[in-house]
């Protein structure tokens, strides 16, 4: 994997558990959709972090 490629992952990463805390900002939001359209491992995260935030989301009674 390029150094590159491995820092927008996980500035990827990091900027979609934020979004658990705070509202991101437009360009934010911009930068996750375009490195995640472009990342297949990326893509893969999106869809395990989603399962794991609606899991947590009922176990905490958040609906």
């Amino acid at each position: 994997m390029h150094p590159d490629t491995l820092f927008n992952c996980i500035h990827a990463a990091t900027l979609v558990c934020e979004s658990r805390d705070r509202e991101l900002s437009a360009t934010e939001r911009s930068e996750i959709q375009h490195h995640v359209a472009t990342c297949p491992a990326c893509q893969q995260a999106r869809q395990q972090l989603a399962s794991l935030f609606e899991q947590l989301d009922l176990y905490l009674g958040k609906q």
